[in-house]
């Protein structure tokens, strides 16, 4: 079994190691530490990783069993020296080294990524200063201990490929796959975002409930290292591929401004996933509907709610439309991502927040309203 890290987003460990057991396969085991959450797998578990889990920034391969000791960039040469570089690195590949550091006498980043050039170079495996596809080595020390990973996703792997367009306060791909794995949503129940904006929540849920891995139309760090195995990439992308299925309930978003609706249309376009409406709609004009299914929504919001006649307005407009759907929608569960309490509190929201992390660094927290 082999140990991976998958980095995630602050506030998104949990329903992450969720997400990564759900994937089955001998994948699981995992332990969550602050941004990061540590799972073993077999040796397709990187494929498969990288492919389907649609809640993590990127996949980590360790090199080395533990942490070691180094005080100098001498001891971190030495150390570096002894890892098995030939399965990650070609020579002549650009290498990218991203470190941080604790509590630790070498905590000097340019000196750190000097030390391992120095030991890839010892190796017999000298690396470019720049290129189009570097290996990114991570590199992490706390109170002088350090752990060194291969990056295996290359650009986030928030990055579909499906979104080019956007509108305002646009939302993440994680952060909406988090909410929607968060508050149980299967692809089983009818969906509606009243202010889809360019569409990221529906796009996700279409994406969740047709099964199509996210990490489908993207190319990986993986695939560019010498102990990169096609054959085995091929099943795995070909097993996940065929359990890809039509929409099983309606997909829906509406928003009222047309740039937004003109952006998500495109948007799922390129996502390739058939039978999701896009509408240009007002949230006023929401239509009646009984049964269950879900109401999720990212309203706008700036970075600061203001005091006074801003913020009474602001609470008036989200008692109003909240009102409105749990009118509309009385069976329905309904969820907003709030960027404050006060504003929750006028939506009525219901306990504690359902899910809590920072987008586009404004704290949100993602509050269920019905």
């Amino acid at each position: 079994m082999n140990t991976l890290i998958a980095v995630v987003a602050r506030g998104l460990e949990d329903v992450a190691a969720k997400e990564i057991r759900a994937l089955g396969g001998g994948i699981g085991k995992t332990r969550k530490d602050r941004g990061r959450v540590f799972f073993q797998g077999p040796a397709d578990a990187v494929y498969r990783a990288n492919l389907q889990l649609r809640t993590v920034d990127r996949v980590l391969v360790p090199l080395g069993d533990k942490p070691f000791e180094a005080t100098s960039s001498l001891a971190l040469t030495r150390a570096a020296r002894e890892m098995a570089w030939e399965e990650w690195v070609t020579p002549g590949q650009t290498l990218r080294v991203a470190a941080s550091a604790k509590a630790c006498r070498l905590y000097h980043t340019g000196a750190i990524a000097d030390a391992i050039k120095e030991a890839l170079v010892y190796r017999g495996i000298p690396t470019e200063e720049e290129g189009d596809q570097p290996v990114t080595v991570d590199l992490r020390g706390t109170a002088d201990r350090w752990t060194l990973a291969v990056d295996s996703s290359g650009p986030s792997l928030h990055r579909r490929g499906y979104r080019k367009a956007t509108a305002m306060a646009p939302l993440k791909e994680t952060f909406a796959a988090a909410a929607l794995l968060k508050v149980g949503y299967t692809g089983e129940e009818p969906l509606l975002d009243p202010m889809c904006g360019s569409g990221t929540f529906v796009g996700e849920a279409a994406l969740i409930a047709s099964r199509r891995p996210p990490g489908l139309d993207r190319s990986f760090a993986f695939e560019n290292w010498p102990s990169f195995d096609p054959e085995m990439w091929q099943k795995v992308v070909g097993r996940v591929g065929g359990a890809m299925r039509p929409l099983p309930a309606a997909v829906e978003g509406a928003d009222s401004a047309a740039t937004a609706v003109k952006a998500a249309k495109g948007n799922l376009r390129r996502a390739e996933v058939d039978g999701v409406r896009i509408l240009k709609r007002r949230i006023q004009d929401t239509p009646p509907a009984k049964g269950p299914g879900i109401v999720i929504m990212n309203p706008p919001y700036g970075k600061r709610v203001g005091p006074g006649t801003a913020i009474d307005a602001a609470r008036g407009e989200w008692r109003a439309w909240a009102n409105l759907l749990r009118e509309r929608r009385p069976d329905a569960q309904i969820y907003a991502l709030s960027p404050a309490e006060v504003l929750a509190e006028a939506a009525g929201a219901i306990g504690r927040p359902v899910l809590r992390f920072s987008n586009g660094g404004i704290p949100v927290a993602l509050v269920k309203l019905q």
